[in-house]
């Protein structure tokens, strides 16, 4: 068939179920006309930005005879980890729509043609005609989307991960694949920067690449508030602002009350009591289960206030934080999936009150749509943000809203490690456009009058920190992999800027590892050969600041609280904590691949820049949530899950006593008397020497019995490997599972 722009609107039903906005259709009709993609999407909240992914691979579509017109790489890259993971989401439905276009209900013609078109350019029939891939630290899979340069692909990831690469120096890439990703990333490839405004130094830094590199990346930015000129703009138009999804959304009623927290008030009650006040006049509204989200600028004070909102009865309090494990961002996101943007039916069926409490990770990305927000003071455009969640999709409610000024917040001397002074200035601005105390902060609403007051909205928003002037030297050095220069220009400058440059370091938990496991050489060899049989995957991890997990390692109980109170924003560095007794030195056990030499224990001060470390459970520092540095409490170990998704290739359970305990003996038995019986034998007398299924499924004998009944089903016999010097074992299913 001949494909144009006008079969555009079917393709987005067949692929989404839905009908696109205007601005969406206009945009492909701009693509299919000039081949130029405008210089920045000027797009509010909740008006569908992801469907850029959408345009770029339809535009891709159309010109499969002439590929160099378009982008055959198209990158979304975000510092928010969960708009990576919706965004991923996206682009995974977009992939299967193509790949298995018999299955869609409508449009199937349409989806079936794009399809064939992006097969061809990626080598014939046998090949996907799209690869969506999530890239993050640690545990990058390369051969999945690095495997050929004539691959359509969708990448979705961080500043970091996209950034590093770009540069010859991608976090947790290999020596020898880093030229490939730079290759690939720096040719043919569209730059989607989402809420660009976080992210003034890497669009510098992708200007001065295209312009001194002689890389033909394309940058786009999505965002209302680019904080830099631009030569075109595409925005709303008047048939986006009369159609009845997008005219509701925009123009919805978001009341907003100003109060300023007392010198002699405790912070989290404060905003736990105001979340309540909340709480209560939505239900007299008639709301009976509204969802109220609070949310604050640190996570030491989000804990608070959720342990606080935590004890109610009648209610329930849910955390959210960046720095968390993919599994438990899983989990919370789940739960809160019946508060998305149009998820009516699932709202309904809701008979509790729920508290969502977050930092800065819910402003962007979190597709939710809450009845009430509070929030804590802080620069314009993160409020915007936080209360584009408030009344998200329009619905007829009556929704409010409350800000809180700490004193802190309401000083104009203070400088915030992320706002700077811009909280003073933005609080002062909406006291002086409040009526009664209270800010509309519905979209036309806020504009309107802060176009009345006259104050340059730049003026407050956060500050945009600079990159470095990038020198053609850099690049030269950046391109010399294997080996590194001795002079290598530090990378995360120029993602970050120079004060707020701290590199992130990905950090994951096993019950198996032990404390001695790190301090008795001999054991070096065990750890990787378990690595290598169980190894880590990038959703068992968190990603932290390196600065922070040094200071946790080697500080005692970190009795400061300087690891714990970080906020999920990137912030300017600041130097640790002077006079601290270093009462003990934990080690950590670096994994970079079986075999490789900087594979090994390691020292806190060792750490560097992307690399991933196993730490004994018994460690602490994280809970359900996410890093939590104070606790003490084994973490639960998250491994069996993580590796979930690769079952069908490969499984493995690990048997040891530390993970087993008390259910330890009988197993132990089991294994001693092991006389190379038949694979159904052995694990049937695995299962009955342990205890029945334990009702919490964080129980790691729930995860041990659940992996050996999945095993049951394995493709091919059982090898048994002993990386354990104290009797235990690992079962590994090298088939995986039927």
């Amino acid at each position: 068939m001949e494909l144009t722009h006008l079969h555009f609107a079917e393709y987005f039903r067949a692929v989404h179920g839905h009908e696109p906005f205007p601005w969406q259709e206009r945009l492909v009709e701009l693509l299919a006309h000039s081949d130029e993609w405008p210089d920045v999407l000027d797009l509010p909240t909740a008006s569908g930005k992801t469907a850029a992914l959408d345009a770029a691979v339809f535009h891709l579509a159309l010109r499969a005879n002439d590929p160099q017109r378009a982008s055959i790489r198209i990158a979304l890259v975000v510092d928010r980890r969960l708009v990576v993971d919706g965004a991923y989401e996206r682009a995974t439905r977009i992939a299967q729509a193509l790949r298995r276009p018999a299955e869609l209900t409508i449009g199937r013609a349409v989806a079936e043609e794009v399809g064939q078109r992006l097969r061809q350019l990626a080598g014939g029939d046998a090949a996907p005609p799209l690869v969506a891939a999530r890239l993050r630290g640690g545990a990058p899979l390369e051969h999945v989307w690095a495997r050929t340069p004539i691959q359509p692909t969708i990448l979705c990831s961080t500043v970091d991960q996209v950034g590093s690469r770009l540069l010859f120096r991608g976090y947790g890439v290999s020596n020898s694949m880093r030229p490939v990703h730079a290759g690939l990333l720096g040719e043919g490839t569209l730059v989607l920067l989402d809420e660009a405004h976080l992210s003034e130094p890497f669009r510098q830094t992708l200007r001065a690449v295209s312009e001194i590199g002689a890389a033909s990346t394309r940058t786009v930015l999505l965002t209302a508030t680019p904080g830099a000129p631009a030569r075109s703009r595409f925005a709303l138009g008047p048939d986006d602002r009369s159609h009845p999804v997008l005219k509701s959304r925009i123009g919805a009623s978001k009341p907003v009350s100003l109060r300023a927290v007392g010198n002699t008030e405790e912070p989290a009650e404060a905003f736990a009591n105001s979340a309540r006040r909340v709480l209560a006049t939505l239900q007299e509204s008639g709301l009976a289960a509204p969802a109220v989200g609070v949310v604050v600028n640190r996570v030491a004070l989000a804990r608070r206030i959720h342990q606080i909102l935590d004890s109610d009865a009648d209610s329930e309090s849910i955390l959210m934080i960046g720095r968390a494990r993919g599994v438990d961002r899983d989990r919370i996101a789940e739960r809160l999936r019946p508060f998305y943007t149009g998820a009516e039916t699932a709202r309904r069926q809701e008979t509790r009150p729920v508290f969502a409490v977050a930092t800065q990770c819910l402003e962007v990305g979190v597709d939710l749509d809450l009845d009430g927000m509070v929030s804590q003071a802080a620069a314009l455009d993160a409020l915007r943000q936080r209360f584009g969640r408030l009344q998200r999709g329009g619905r007829p409610i009556e929704a409010r809203g409350a800000v809180l000024a700490l004193p802190d917040d309401t000083n104009k001397h203070f400088d915030d490690p992320v706002y700077g002074d811009r909280i003073h200035k933005t609080w002062f601005a909406l006291q002086q456009i409040a009526d009664k105390g209270r800010v509309d902060f519905g979209a036309e609403a806020l504009d309107h009058s802060l176009s009345i007051l006259g104050v340059p909205i730049a003026e407050l928003a956060a500050p945009q920190a600079d990159a470095p002037v990038l020198m053609p030297a850099y690049v030269e050095l950046w391109a010399q992999t294997s080996p590194e220069p001795v002079a290598d220009p530090e990378v995360g400058l120029f993602l970050h800027g120079a004060e707020r440059s701290a590199a992130d370091v990905s950090v994951l938990w096993r019950d198996d590892v032990t404390q001695a496991d790190l301090t008795e050489k001999h054991r070096v060899a065990d750890l990787e050969e378990l690595l290598t049989l169980v190894p880590p995957r990038a959703s068992e991890m968190i990603q932290l600041p390196l600065p922070a997990v040094r200071r946790w390692l080697s500080v005692s109980g970190d009795p400061f609280g300087h690891a714990a109170d970080i906020a999920d924003a990137p912030q300017r560095s600041e130097a640790p904590p002077s006079g601290v007794s270093r009462q003990q030195v934990r080690d950590a056990f670096r994994w970079c691949g079986p075999g490789h030499p900087r594979t090994g224990v390691i020292r806190p001060r060792d750490l560097r820049p992307a690399d991933v470390i196993v730490l004994p459970a018994a460690y602490g520092g994280c809970d359900e949530f996410g890093w939590t540095p104070e606790s003490k409490d084994p973490v639960i170990d998250r491994a069996d899950e993580a590796a979930k998704p690769y079952r069908a290739r490969r499984h493995a359970v690990r048997l040891r006593a530390c993970r087993l305990s008390e259910s330890w003996a009988p197993v132990a038995d089991v294994l001693a008397a092991d006389d190379g019986a038949a694979d159904e034998d052995l694990v049937t007398r695995l299962l009955e020497a342990l205890p029945p299924e334990p009702e919490e499924a964080d129980d790691p004998v729930w995860s041990v019995r659940n992996s050996l009944q999945t095993m049951t089903a394995r493709r091919g016999r059982i090898t048994i490997f002993r990386p354990y010097r104290d009797g235990g074992a690992v079962l590994v299913a090298p088939r995986g599972i039927k």
